[in-house]
């Protein structure tokens, strides 16, 4: 039985490998000399060595990639890269495995999953305050490539991100068509899917943690079947929406705002909405919510990391 390539490239995939890159690893130094082994905080050494968590040595991938990097992942970018042992993880060595916990990654903690149904008043009051955070906090620990020349170092554009923004990019990055939106991706449409979205959703809940340090933190699941209708798009929840589709303040996610980064520029000005079709204004929103985050995109110095300011462009995108 031949197993399908994108199958087999998410199966290589290195534990916390998931086409992001490290703040450490966008270093020009690091991009040059294509080795991403960034010193654990917790001993002063790359990849947590002195400690016996991992070692830098050279990556395992398929070594292809061509103009699709996601094919040569993590080897299009970088020819060694940190490898945990036994219950260690991360980029750095400096997480625990899923289901372990603690400072020695020793403790197994067996994980069930609870309904939004089984949840309180409080418990559905944190979920929706740590996704508004995600939201709201630019990641320490990622940045994302924003270059549309992934073959050339030189060229390298990143952009910070919030921790929300940072896991949507892997799935939009995961999600872009190999050959046509028509074949299977790396993420839909074929046998990856449900083993892609269950890892998916691991480095979720973990990006989650590290910014609320609430260890106990898992993503509920909602059973559509127990209602006749949308019982979770309250404003206690998902929030409630117009007629239109829009949702409606107070709910935290009416004040999101989408960021993308369209390929081409359109051919041909948009079409104007109808008035009552437009997004609500900032002033609509309460003041208590979040303030988005200032955004900041750099080339990579020999340095360190230059930010400078950019500006968003309906057509274009992001630009320096």
């Amino acid at each position: 039985m031949r197993v399908p390539l994108f199958l087999l490239l998410l199966l290589l995939l290195p534990p916390g490998g998931s086409a992001q890159f490290p703040r450490a690893c966008a270093q020009l130094a690091a991009l040059r000399s294509r080795t991403c082994c960034p010193v654990w905080e917790g001993d002063g050494s790359p990849c947590g060595e002195r400690s016996g968590r991992g070692r830098c040595r050279a990556s395992r991938g398929p070594g292809v990639g061509g103009r699709d990097f996601r094919l040569g992942w993590p080897t299009s970018f970088y020819g060694r890269t940190c490898a945990c042992r036994g219950r260690f993880s991360g980029f750095d060595c400096g997480e625990c495995r899923d289901g372990y916990r603690g400072s020695d990654c020793r403790r197994w903690v067996l994980t069930v999953r609870r309904g939004l149904h089984e949840m309180d008043r409080a418990q559905r009051r944190r979920l929706v305050d740590y996704l508004a955070r995600a939201k709201a906090t630019v990641s320490p620990r990622y940045v994302v490539l924003i270059s549309r020349n992934a073959s050339d170092v030189g060229s390298y554009r990143f952009r910070d991100a919030s921790v929300y923004d940072v896991c949507t990019w892997v799935h939009y990055v995961a999600a872009k068509p190999i050959s046509t939106r028509r074949r299977p991706n790396f993420a839909h449409m074929g046998p990856a899917f449900a083993v892609w979205h269950r890892r998916y959703l691991l480095f979720f809940e973990k990006e989650i943690r590290h910014l609320t340090s609430d260890e106990d933190f898992h993503l509920p699941y909602w059973d559509w079947t127990r209602a006749a209708a949308c019982d979770i798009c309250t404003d206690e929840l998902m929030g409630a929406n117009d007629e239109d589709g829009y949702l409606l303040p107070p709910s935290p996610f009416a004040s999101w705002r989408v960021r993308s980064r369209p390929s081409t520029p359109p051919t041909k000005p948009q079409p104007r909405l109808p008035p009552k079709h437009k997004p609500l204004p900032d002033s609509a929103f309460p003041p208590y919510l979040p303030e988005r985050p200032s955004l900041t995109a750099w080339r990579p110095q020999s340095t360190g990391p230059s930010p400078v300011a950019i500006e968003w462009n309906e057509s274009q995108g992001w630009h320096p």
